[in-house]
């Protein structure tokens, strides 16, 4: 086959189906991971991350990791996030930037 002429794969967002709740929780669990988000109060990481989550105004990035309970399988886990933060927003003030990142230390999945 042609490689001009095979079908363009469309990239799968793993995002996409998930609800407001696991998308929270899995930049909740990456902010305590980062030692910049880890002293965080809730109300910071409430007036920070949900106006981006509803918006669709943040990107998660995953990491193919092997799966502890089944040799030989892997799975997505999350290993940083951008999120698109207001200008009025005091932790984006600290950080001076459009966006505030918190990641895995050294960017690698536990």
């Amino acid at each position: 086959m042609d490689v001009d002429k095979q079908p363009a794969t469309k990239p799968v967002d793993p995002v996409a189906g998930k609800t407001v709740a696991e998308i929270l929780g899995e930049i909740v669990w990456l902010m305590t991971q980062d030692p910049a988000g880890r002293e965080m109060k809730v109300a910071e990481i409430e007036a920070l991350v949900m106006p981006a989550i509803l918006a669709r105004r943040f990107h998660i990035r995953y990491a193919q990791v092997p799966e502890m309970r089944r040799p030989g399988a892997t799975t997505l886990q999350p290993v940083e996030v951008r999120i698109s933060a207001p200008k009025n927003n005091t932790y984006l003030n600290e950080n001076s930037g459009e966006f505030v990142v918190f990641s895995l230390p050294l960017g690698k999945p536990k």
